[in-house]
C-alpha cells in the first residue's frame, strides 16, 4: 500500500492511535486477544438443554430470562450475576465469580456495563466461554425518512454514501447532515410500521478489500496499520487481522453485514436487501416505491479495480469462516 511519507505522519498516527486505545476497549485489549473476543449471542446459539448463567438481574437479564421460558424451554437458568442480591430472583454477587462456579455453564452477559464485566472476567475464565447478550437486538443504525416514509440501514462500504445521498436529495436536506441523521432506531417501533426498510450488501470479499483500500485515506482506519504494529500491512496481514475481530468489538467497515439489520434470532428486520453487484437494477426498487426517477450518484468510487472472480485472494482464507453467514445469506457462497 503506498503511503505519502510514512517517516512524517508517523508521529501524528501514533498519538491518533493512542486516542483510539484509549476510547476504543477492543483496541487496547491488543490484536492477539481479538480472537477471544465473545459475539452477540442468539438464542438459536445456545446448545440444546444448556445451563444458563446470566450477568445482570435489571431490565436486560429479565427479558433475556423472559425470552429464554418462551423461546428456549429446554435450557435452565442456574443462577443471575449482579454488583446487588437486592430482587425477587436469587442472584450472586459479582465479586464471587470466579471460573469454578461458572463451569459448564453458558454464560450471558445482559448489561450495559459489559466492556468492564468482561475485563474483570478474563482474570478468572475463557472469555470464549462468555456471550454477550444484545439488549436491544430490534435497535439499528438507520437513516430516518419521513417524507419518503422509509428508513434506509446503510452498509459501509456498499454504496451506503450514495444510496443515502440520493434518499437525501429526495428529502430536500442538505448533504452535510446525512451523517448526523443517521441515529439508533427501534425497526420494530410502531411509529415505523408503515416505513419501507431496506438495505444493500456487497460480497464480503470485496468490501473487505475496499475497506483495506480505503486505509489509504481515512485516517481512522490507518491507525489501525500501527495498532497491528506495521506501518504498511498488506492485504493478507489485514485480512487476518478481520478475520481474529468479532463481531462484538469489529469496526462497522468489516463488521458481518447481517448484524445491521437482523435481530438476535437471525430474522431480517427489513423488507428489502439489495445487493452492490447489481444495485442500478435493485435501486429501481426503491425508485418504485418513491415513484420518481431518482438519480443514483457513484460517489467514492474506488480507484482499484475489486473483481472477485479475477483478484488474487490470497488473504481471504482466513475470513472464509469469520464472513460464512454472510455468504450464505446474500447468496455469495
Amino acid at each position: 500500500m503506498p503511503w505519502s511519507d510514512p517517516t512524517r505522519e508517523a508521529a501524528f498516527l501514533r498519538s491518533l492511535c493512542r486516542e483510539l486505545l484509549e476510547e476504543h476497549w477492543d483496541f487496547a485489549r491488543g490484536y492477539e486477544a481479538m480472537r477471544y473476543f465473545p459475539r452477540y449471542a442468539r438464542l438459536t446459539n445456545i446448545p440444546q438443554g444448556a445451563t444458563v448463567c446470566i450477568y445482570g438481574a435489571g431490565a436486560a437479564g429479565r427479558r433475556l430470562f423472559a425470552r429464554l421460558q418462551q423461546h428456549r424451554p429446554d435450557v435452565t437458568v442456574a443462577r443471575f450475576w449482579d454488583t446487588f442480591t437486592e430482587g425477587d430472583v436469587p442472584i450472586t454477587r459479582y465479586e464471587t465469580m470466579d471460573g469454578e462456579a461458572l463451569h459448564g455453564c453458558f454464560v450471558l452477559l445482559a448489561s450495559a456495563f459489559w466492556r468492564e464485566i468482561l475485563d474483570h472476567m478474563g482474570e478468572t475464565i475463557r472469555l470464549e466461554h462468555v456471550h454477550v447478550f444484545d439488549p436491544a437486538p430490534t435497535v439499528k443504525y438507520a437513516l430516518v425518512l419521513p417524507r419518503a416514509k422509509m428508513l434506509f440501514v446503510p452498509v459501509p462500504k456498499s454504496a451506503c454514501t450514495s444510496v443515502s445521498s440520493a434518499l437525501m436529495d429526495y428529502e430536500g436536506i442538505s448533504q452535510s447532515l446525512m451523517h448526523k441523521l443517521e441515529q439508533p432506531v427501534d425497526l420494530c417501533d410502531p411509529p415505523y410500521r408503515d416505513y419501507f426498510k431496506f438495505s444493500f450488501v456487497r460480497h464480503p470479499w470485496a468490501r473487505l478489500y475496499s475497506t483495506y483500500c480505503a486505509m489509504e485515506t481515512n485516517l481512522e482506519l490507518r491507525s489501525i496499520a500501527y495498532i497491528m504494529g506495521r506501518t504498511e500491512p498488506d492485504f493478507e496481514t489485514f485480512a487476518r487481522f478481520v478475520a481474529d475481530n468479532s463481531d462484538l468489538v469489529a469496526d462497522v467497515h468489516w463488521r458481518s453485514q447481517h448484524t445491521f439489520f437482523l435481530d438476535d434470532e437471525g430474522t431480517s428486520l427489513v423488507d428489502f436487501v439489495g445487493h452492490f453487484e447489481s444495485l442500478s437494477d435493485d435501486f429501481e426498487v426503491v425508485r418504485e416505491r418513491l415513484g420518481t426517477t431518482l438519480s443514483l450518484p457513484h460517489l467514492y468510487k474506488s480507484k482499484r479495480p475489486i473483481n472477485v472472480g479475477e483478484q488474487p485472494w490470497a488473504g481471504v482464507a482466513a475470513t472464509y469462516d469469520r464472513y460464512a453467514l454472510d455468504m450464505e445469506l446474500f447468496n455469495y457462497a
